[in-house]
């Protein structure tokens, strides 16, 4: 310290004069090197180790040197001694200029200085001159803010600078650069005054403010800015991340209106967020990205051309003007909010679980590609609100219409798909005429205010296969302009359920599966009806050409005129038939292997179909189809009653509906109210009923459905309790099913129990008998009580010829776990467990009819011998005015009728030998009669109906 002991006098002058003026002193050119201090630093200046001088004083007299107690001006003129060195610890400067004289680089090296205030003058660094000059010393600010001015040349400050909750003003006009390429640090900030260029290339952690009033404040390599500044930007002034990612508290103008532009580069710019209110910004443009961390509000008004995504984590990110070509993610806790009196355009939206876009009222968001929605969507109610997107909509999450529409109006292909099933929306609407839209989920218009719900006014849209478009509480379906198409496979169908349709200008299309001819072991052919009706044939082949099976002017699509006596399918003519429509509730048969393109009116009212039964052969059996272009509940269209009794009680008796399921010689698709269910009907499903009499059976809007299900070819399993018996030859199979419910019996079941198509029990074939009140009908489908599961044994009807082996097997079951499948044979006295393999028998004789085969089922184990009086099928065949008893007896029986009143009007002898016998009641008048057998051991007795 002795080296600062000066006399009490000069001390006292020293501090006086420094604290009320800057002394400016300037180094010498004859500085002997580059030492910041002389030998005798506060010794007089001017000696011939003399590094500085003061003109003041004529630059020799006695004074402090700058290392002394003053607080001093220092210029450098002169290009002497560029590399320089300040050995001694902080002191006192209120100025450093780099007058215009100093052209080269000069560098400061050493020890920190204190840039004070000396009560007049605020400190200032300033560059005068043309070169680029470094400080590589340590710098405090004392007691205020400091200038840092490259007014003609580059100023850089390599070392730390302690600002001490004082911000450093950057003063220029002439573009030139600050560096900062080590480190400031305090509670103080940066504010950038004029048209200078700030670079950061050292890592920043002043936690005060970075205002950039003008110019460019700009990120090298290796720069950053603390995470809790926040960076405020003035018009015309910019924030350049230069491709450098960097996190500050936040980015904001300086006042409302009154923001710069956020140029990225490549860059990331992350919002770290933390306050209270909201906050706005300019332009922001490059291709870098923008994250949204923390809490608070940012808005964005400017025109944003930034290219890299957007990423909200937390708080809200307000969009008051469009980013066309930026990709945003709102994570969990992130909220998009669109706002504005225009609409906003985004390329694409990926909400995560948790994440919220809310659209407010007067202003649309238009996404041109894909929104994917595992969040929430919210659409303002007010005028406004409306959802654009171009690109796919996946929609996993929420998605709060309020009225509002989602319009899809991209130029390529979209799909619509997503987990929220079905996807809901208040108002969809379709206009440009590049946009290819797929329904690739069921999508519901829910309209709750009535009016239009879906509108389409050009574009191509098509519903996937399996999929459906509903339009709910009175909304209209309304195709200006463009096509509307449904799609199916050969495995799943499209639906459309709408109550209202306004088709003044489009094309509504269904592009209906149907089955080939002589499609392999499926067999050919198939049964349709028209899901669009109203279609001229002649537009309708000439639309299918090339797809729809042709022999000259015929082609394989046929109604089936059941008057023609026999019954047949009528192919129709190109020509003679061109301008026969397609009619609604109408069945054909048709040939294919591909889709038919049907076109026309969508069906959404009731609808009554004529059956008739004209007599001959097949008049009873009526083709019709699925009206609508959606499936339909079959146990609902059963079990309708137009005007008192159901549909099902309009057919005939001992019948249903009949499917055709690819191959018409195995047995049909028989089904009843026994195994309808919860089953569907595809859309344009043909199928077969029977009437004894002119009825009309009605479809209504109310049995739609929607569905996935496949047709009748090949059908599908039922979802009640039963099973289906097969047998084969080795050539041909043949089916007979017998479902078991609450509401059948053993007898006939009106609704549940259905013969087999055209009463056939003639040629390969399997059918059963009834188990009581057996009348010989032969039924493909028999329904039975749930407690006949216990123990029953049903007739089977097979024939087949001699010398053939003779297969049975379980196709399909879905039986109580308990339940054992026998199938008996009393030529060959057995009794074959069937539940889990088949029973084979080689003929030696023909088989036809029922007596020698039945099918049992029972809880427990059976043997030979067992219920043997179960084994006798007796009924009456009106048709041939003949008792059948068909079974093995097992001794040579006397067979007595009787009528009511116990008088024998019969009496014949059965012999053990037969399997089928017959007794002549041709003479006998209808009524109830009792058979009653005696073999001389046993007397069964038996009520029997001649009709």
């Amino acid at each position: 310290m002795n080296k600062y002991l000066v006399s009490i006098a000069a001390v006292f002058f020293c501090i006086v004069f420094s604290y009320g003026q800057t002394q400016q002193i300037f180094w010498r050119s004859e500085a002997v090197n580059g030492e910041w201090f002389e030998a005798n630093p506060c010794g007089e200046i001017g000696t011939s180790n003399s590094q500085w001088f003061y003109p003041h004083f004529g630059g020799n007299t006695s004074r402090n040197a700058p290392n002394c107690f003053g607080i001093y001006d220092l210029v450098f003129g002169n290009n002497h001694e560029l590399i320089m060195n300040n050995s001694e610890s902080f002191f006192n400067i209120n100025r450093i200029t780099f007058d215009g004289s100093n052209t080269n680089t000069r560098t400061l090296n050493g020890q920190g200085i204190d840039l004070r205030n000396e009560g007049i003058n605020i400190p200032i660094i300033r560059n005068l001159s043309v070169g680029s000059h470094i400080i590589n010393i340590p710098i405090a600010l004392q007691n205020s803010p400091v200038e840092f001015n490259p007014v003609n040349g580059n100023l850089t400050f390599s070392n730390t600078i302690f600002n001490n909750g004082n911000f450093i003003d950057v003063f220029g006009n002439n573009g030139n650069i600050l560096r900062l390429s080590g480190n400031v640090q305090g509670t103080g900030g940066i504010a950038l005054k004029q048209n200078s260029i700030i670079e950061i290339a050292g890592a920043m952690t002043y936690t005060g403010g970075t205002a950039i009033e003008a110019g460019t404040l700009r990120i090298e390599a290796g720069g950053d800015l603390s995470n809790d500044t926040a960076v405020t930007i003035s018009s015309s002034a910019t924030f350049d991340l230069n491709d450098q990612s960097i996190t500050v508290r936040s980015v904001s103008e300086t006042a409302s209106g009154n923001g710069g532009t956020v140029d990225l580069g490549s860059g990331t710019l992350t919002v770290a967020g933390g306050w209270s209110g909201e906050l706005f910004q300019n332009t922001i443009t490059g291709s870098g990205n923008i994250v949204k961390n923390g809490s608070g509000t940012w808005s964005l008004y400017g025109t944003n051309t930034y290219s890299g995504t957007t990423t909200i984590n937390g708080g809200t990110l307000k969009l008051l003007n469009s980013s066309p070509n930026s990709d945003i993610t709102i994570e969990t806790g992130g909220t998009l909010i669109i706002e504005g009196s225009s609409e906003i355009t985004v390329k694409s939206v990926n909400i995560q679980s948790g994440g919220l876009l809310q659209i407010n009222g007067g202003q649309s968001l238009k996404i041109t590609g894909d929104l994917i929605n595992n969040g929430t969507v919210n659409l303002s109610l007010s005028l406004g609100g409306d959802l654009k997107v171009g690109g796919n909509f996946t929609q996993n999450g929420i998605l709060t219409n309020n009225g509002r529409a989602v319009f899809f109006d991209g130029t390529g292909a979209q799909t619509v798909t997503g987990s929220s099933l079905p996807l809901s929306f208040d108002y969809v609407r379709v206009d440009k005429s590049g946009t290819t839209l797929s329904f690739a989920e069921d999508v519901v218009v829910t309209q709750v205010n009535g009016g239009v719900g879906y509108e389409q006014t050009n574009g191509i849209v098509t519903v996937a296969a399996g999929k459906s478009l509903t339009v709910q509480n009175g909304g209209n379906f309304d195709i200006v302009a463009g096509t509307f198409t449904l799609e199916s496979n050969s495995t799943s169908y499209s639906s459309l359920i709408v109550n209202n349709v306004t088709n003044t200008g489009g094309s509504i299309q269904y592009n209906r599966y149907t089955n080939a001819i002589g499609s392999g072991t499926t067999g050919g052919n198939d049964l349709v009806a028209p899901p669009l009706g109203g279609q001229a044939f002649g537009a309708f082949a000439t639309t299918n050409d090339g797809v729809l099976a042709a022999s000259g002017d015929l082609r394989a699509f046929a109604p089936f005129n059941n008057g023609a006596n026999p019954g047949a399918y009528q192919n129709y003519n190109v020509v003679t038939d061109a301008a026969t429509a397609l009619q609604a509730g109408q069945g054909y048969r048709a040939a294919a292997g591909a889709t038919l393109l049907f076109t026309g009116d969508v069906t959404t009212g009731n609808l009554s179909v004529g059956i008739t039964a004209p007599t001959g052969t097949f008049g009873e059996w009526n083709l019709i189809g699925n009206p609508y272009p959606s499936y339909i509940d079959i146990g609902a269209f059963l079990n309708h009653a137009a005007s008192g009794t159901s549909n099902i009680d309009l057919m005939k008796n001992a019948s249903g509906i009949y499917g055709y399921d690819g191959v018409a010689t195995d047995g049909w698709d028989v089904i009843t109210l026994a195994n309808a269910g919860t089953r569907l009907m595809a859309p344009g499903q043909g199928f077969f009923v029977a009437a004894d009499a002119d009825e009309s059976l009605e479809f209504t809007p109310a049995m739609r459905r929607t569905g996935s299900s496949d047709d009748f070819i090949p059908g599908r399993s039922a979802p009640l309790t039963y099973l289906k018996l097969k047998a084969s030859n080795g050539q041909q199979s043949y089916k007979t099913d017998f479902y078991f419910n609450q509401n059948a019996t053993t007898g006939f079941d009106a609704g549940y129990d259905a013969r087999t198509w055209g009463n056939q029990s003639s040629g390969f074939i399997l059918y059963s008998h009834l188990v009581t009140d057996n009348t010989g009908i032969p039924m493909a489908l028999q329904a039975l009580g749930m407690d006949d599961l216990n123990d029953v044994s049903i007739p089977l009807g097979i024939n087949a010829a001699s010398g053939s082996t003779l297969e049975f097997s379980i196709l399909e079951s879905q039986l109580p776990t308990n339940t054992q499948v026998y199938l008996e044979d009393l030529t060959n006295n057995t009794i074959t467990s069937i539940t889990n393999t088949s029973y084979s028998v080689n003929l030696n004789q023909p088989v036809s009819g029922t007596g020698r085969f039945f099918l049992r089922f029972t809880t427990g184990t059976l043997g030979i011998g067992d219920d043997t009086a179960n084994s006798l099928n007796i009924y009456h065949d009106a048709a041939a005015q003949n008792i059948v008893i068909a079974g093995q007896l097992s001794a040579n029986t006397q067979a007595y009728l009787y009528d009511l009143q116990g008088r024998a009007v019969s009496a014949t002898a059965l012999s053990a030998a037969q399997l089928d016998q017959r007794i002549d009641v041709s003479s006998l008048s209808s009524g109830v009669y009792v058979l009653s057998f005696d073999n001389g051991n046993t007397r069964i007795s038996k009520k029997l109906m001649i009709r």
